[in-house]
């Protein structure tokens, strides 16, 4: 028998979208859309590391590798690149992959671009969008809203939006944007690490000021201390040598280790002690200053 309640009841709500009515599968350009964020959030590690000579070369794919692991089996399934274009990658069950599964995609994805980037565009041709790599990885890319169950049953190919359309466009002008990033970022990388290196020069000629300093004293007391050269420790330091005459201690720097166009043939790191004896003075010879110390800059 009917009650006034039930008679009365609020209709109710309609069912949230799902896969059924915004389509299952990620098509190619929204796959591309999240690579190039992927790609942007990327930058600055990978040019870094890419500076290392071949060895960089492999840390950039373990910063991909391990980046795609941490995101593709975590709990969201999905870099923040492919949580911004609302996909996600699963097994072909629907299930979350494994690490080992999203670092294998990850590899399997340079097979993709080496054979002229078929491997990409099978994305955008094949029934469930799988790329090559997918299939290798047996795994599929998948709106971010699909339980197990819908991608089990299958669906359509999600729309583009004018999210996606956003990042295409701007991936027409990626190129001349991370180059004017690399033109920035580079050279200023390059005089940090020529800065760094600097400061190992630095640091081992301090290290020689104790022993210099006494026969710097016997010498100004008229005993006979001749110059002499020390041994070097650091790859950057060509020779360090001491004149107890002059009072100096004299580091000259490796060129070739160091990397900069600034630091020519003969520069080095030159510590004179005041006649009082109660200060060091440094200087630079034929170093840039931006590669000193502010103390060690004329």
């Amino acid at each position: 028998m009917s009650t006034v309640q039930d008679a009365y009841r609020p209709p109710s709500s309609p069912p949230a979208p799902g896969p059924a009515s915004t389509g299952l599968y990620a098509g190619f350009w929204r796959r591309v859309a999240a690579y190039l964020i992927d790609s942007l959030i990327l930058l600055i590690p990978c040019v870094i590391v890419g500076l290392v000579p071949i060895l960089g070369l492999f840390l950039q794919f373990a910063i991909w590798a391990t980046y795609k692991a941490v995101f593709e089996a975590g709990e969201r399934q999905a870099t923040p690149g492919k949580r911004a274009m609302g996909i996600k990658v699963t097994t072909l069950e629907g299930g979350r992959i494994s690490k080992g599964q999203a670092v294998g995609r990850y590899f399997g994805s340079l097979l993709s671009g080496l054979i002229l980037a078929i491997g990409f565009i099978m994305a955008g041709l094949t029934a469930r969008r799988q790329a090559l790599h997918d299939m290798m990885a047996s795994t599929l890319v998948v709106n971010a809203a699909a339980g197990e169950d819908d991608v089990r049953e299958g669906a359509g190919t999600m729309p583009m939006t004018a999210g996606v359309w956003v990042a295409v466009v701007l991936i027409l002008v990626f190129p001349f944007g991370l180059g004017i990033l690399a033109a920035i970022a580079i050279p200023a990388f390059q005089d940090y690490t020529v800065r760094s290196k600097m400061a190992a020069v630095i640091m081992e000629a301090t290290a020689a000021k104790p022993a210099a300093l006494a026969e710097i004293q016997d010498a100004r007391a008229g005993k006979a201390v001749s110059p002499h050269e020390l041994a070097k420790s650091s790859v950057y330091v060509r020779r360090i040598s001491v004149d107890p005459g002059r009072g100096s201690i004299r580091a000259e720097v490796e060129p070739a280790s160091m990397g900069g166009s600034q630091v020519k043939e003969g520069a080095a790191v030159v510590f004179m002690l005041s006649r009082d004896g109660a200060r060091w003075d440094c200087a630079g010879e034929g170093i840039a200053n931006r590669y000193l110390p502010v103390a060690c800059r004329r």
